[in-house]
This record gives C-alpha cells, sequence and structure tokens, in this order.
C-alpha cells in the first residue's frame, strides 16, 4: 500500500489498485514505542482510515498480522481473505455482529499500515483486482464515525503488539 495526498495504491506482484481519496483530517501521535499517523479519508463517497505505523529501532511488532487486528479493533472473529507479500485483507466482526474490513500491510516487523472502513461491495472489489478472491462477506459493515484502533498501553505491551528486541 502506498499512501498519496490524492490515492492509496495498492500492489501485489503484477496487479495494481489505485483508489482514489481525498484526506479530512490527519494527527500524528506517540503511543510509546510507536509513532502513529491517522488519516480521515473519503473514497469513493465512503468514510475510511488510513493509519501509519512505525516503531522505534530498539522493538518489533512480534504478534501475526491477522492478531495484531483483532487485537487493536477488540474483534471477536477475523477471516483473512488473502495473505500476498505481506498484504493482508481481513475481515474482522465486533461484538454485535458488525463487520470492518480491513487491509494491512506489515514491513519486516518494524511498520504497520492499516485502511479500514470500506463498503463490502469496495473491499470485494480491491481483493480480485489484487488477488482473484472472491471476497463474500459475513456481515453487515460497521458504520465508522471515529477510528476504531486502540492504541492503549495494554493492548501495545501487555497483549503483545510490541516487544523489545534483544541483541
Amino acid at each position: 500500500m502506498k499512501r498519496l495526498p490524492e490515492s492509496i495504491t495498492f500492489k501485489v506482484k503484477n496487479n495494481e489498485y489505485t483508489l482514489p481519496c481525498q484526506t479530512r483530517k490527519e494527527d500524528r501521535f506517540l503511543a510509546s514505542p510507536l509513532m502513529i499517523q491517522r488519516s480521515e479519508l473519503v473514497c469513493g463517497g465512503e468514510k475510511v482510515y488510513f493509519e501509519s505505523v512505525s516503531v522505534e529501532s530498539l522493538y518489533a511488532l512480534t504478534q501475526t498480522t491477522e492478531k495484531t487486528a483483532r487485537i487493536l479493533f477488540d474483534a471477536q472473529k477475523s477471516r483473512t481473505i488473502f495473505s500476498i507479500n505481506g498484504l493482508d485483507a481481513i475481515e474482522l466482526t465486533d461484538e454485535t455482529g458488525k463487520v470492518i474490513n480491513l487491509f494491512a500491510l506489515q514491513h519486516e516487523r518494524k511498520s504497520l499500515e492499516l485502511l479500514y472502513g470500506l463498503s463490502n461491495q469496495s473491499f470485494a472489489q480491491i481483493a480480485m483486482k489484487l488477488s482473484a478472491t472472491e471476497c463474500k462477506s459475513s456481515g453487515e459493515v460497521l458504520t465508522l464515525n471515529e477510528p476504531q484502533t486502540d492504541w492503549s498501553v495494554k493492548h501495545i505491551h501487555i497483549d503483545g503488539i510490541v516487544s523489545s528486541i534483544d541483541y
């Protein structure tokens, strides 16, 4: 995934998909040892969120991308649609049965990019273009009024999303 001011581009092997987007709001914050940049976007009339997370040099992301997503979104269930070259398409289900569609890209345990909030139709269209995988949603999409990730100390350190690197 590559975030530009006017779009997000997904590239998997020889397949590429560009999603035109407009930025509504951007925030940067520190949740030590993480630096997080969060953007509220409008992509094809849909309100979505893009988060770019980098880890300080003496730390690393320790969980799988799917497990990290389940923790951050407090999801009851998760289903990986595809995982190719570090890009994961994941359907998360919350305690009410509503779905959050997520694309996540992890780079060598040092950074993580998240795009979430897409409709089932948009999510399925991108998944099909990138992986030739048919994606049928298992529920109604959660309407996002605010960011859904919880970058709390509990999730980061106690639940083990990040840990120190021993040299």
